[in-house]
C-alpha cells in the first residue's frame, strides 16, 4: 500500500468522528463481544449523556486529570447441586462498567469487570441514544 493511500485512509478515519467503532456484532456474537461493543460505543460521548442512560454512579475515582465513573449491577446467580436443589450465591455476581472521563467531560475509555450472559443482560439496554 502506498504512503499516500495510507495517509488518505488515516485522514478519512479522523474525519469520521471522535471514535471509529468496529462493525456491530451480529446476533450470534458472544455476550462478551456484544458487551465490549456496547461499552466502546460510549467513547466520545458526554458525561451528561452517560448519566441520563446509566443513572447514578456507584463510585467516582480520580485518575490523573481524568475521573473514572463506576457503575455496578449485582446479579443473583443460582448454582444447582445434584440437579434438584438450588442455592443462591449471597452476594451475587458483580457486573462492573467503568468509564474514564476527561476534563472536558467526554468519555475517553470504557472497560468492564465481569462478563458473560448475566452481565450482557444487565447492561444491554444502556446503549447511547
Amino acid at each position: 500500500m502506498s504512503t499516500l493511500l495510507r495517509v488518505l485512509m488515516l485522514l478519512a478515519a479522523a474525519a469520521s468522528g471522535p471514535a471509529t467503532l468496529a462493525d456491530e456484532p451480529g446476533p450470534l456474537a458472544s455476550p462478551d463481544t456484544k458487551l465490549d461493543y456496547l461499552l466502546s460505543s460510549w467513547r466520545g460521548r458526554s458525561l451528561e449523556e452517560l448519566r441520563q442512560v446509566w443513572g447514578k454512579e456507584a463510585e467516582i475515582r480520580p485518575r490523573g486529570d481524568n475521573s473514572v465513573h463506576v457503575f455496578e449491577r449485582r446479579i443473583k446467580v443460582r448454582a444447582s447441586i445434584l440437579g434438584s436443589i438450588s442455592v443462591y450465591n449471597g452476594g451475587g455476581l458483580a457486573c462492573i462498567a467503568q468509564f474514564e472521563v476527561d476534563p472536558d467531560e467526554k468519555i475517553v475509555r470504557a472497560t468492564r469487570r465481569g462478563g458473560g450472559r448475566e452481565c450482557w443482560n444487565a447492561f444491554r439496554r444502556n446503549e447511547p441514544r
